[in-house]
């Protein structure tokens, strides 16, 4: 495995981020940066209530070895911010990594939502993402995959409040024998809900 320092997550960071760590399924605040307005420990990222955060929140999902791990996001009344997730291999070696994200957007915040699945051409990615939106709440979220050998990934929305949107986009770029399974569910809860697929 690389020298995971400072100057290694430098290379990785995206350009004018906040860039919250975790490497096998631990969350590492030294590598991490520092913002405002949210609180984050091993498995739960709180973004404050009110709050307009101007950087995107980078989310960096960095893997050598098998783990299992769980995250919950809860987005407070009237935040609004960008998440952007992102899984890398820090090696060229097999294992398998599971990974369940709850998203909770309460009443009229605003996410904007990407994943980027990269990593390297032997991983086996499996993830489950859970996200329920509450009265007025929209996400607009994108999905890239190109990683992995074999990836699984499963999306439920629940609209839970009235007026609640999700818009969401997707590209796939697979080549040789990758393997790439995405499911979606979308469950309307509410009255005068949205939700546009690209």
């Amino acid at each position: 495995m690389p020298n995971l320092d400072k100057n290694y997550i430098n290379k990785l960071k995206l350009p004018n981020t906040s860039t919250l760590v975790i490497l096998n399924g631990v969350y590492q605040p030294e590598l991490s940066d520092k913002c405002d307005d949210l609180i984050f420990d091993q498995q739960t990222l709180k973004i404050s209530s009110n709050a307009k955060i101007e950087k995107p929140i980078h989310l960096l999902f960095l893997t050598s070895q098998n783990y299992d791990y769980s995250i919950a996001i809860i987005a407070e009344e009237n935040c609004r911010f960008t998440l952007l997730e992102e899984h890398a291999s820090t090696k060229n070696q097999p294992y398998n990594n599971s990974i369940k994200i709850n998203i909770l957007a309460k009443n009229n915040s605003e996410i904007t939502y990407y994943k980027l699945q990269a990593e390297n051409s032997t991983a086996t990615h499996n993830a489950q993402t859970t996200i329920k939106q509450e009265q007025n709440s929209k996400i607009n979220s994108g999905f890239i995959g190109k990683g992995a050998k074999l990836s699984q990934d499963v999306l439920r929305v629940e609209l839970t409040g009235k007026n609640a949107s999700y818009n969401a986009i997707g590209i796939i770029a697979l080549h040789d024998t990758q393997t790439l399974n995405y499911q979606i569910r979308i469950e309307h809860r509410a009255p005068n809900c949205t939700i546009q697929m690209r």
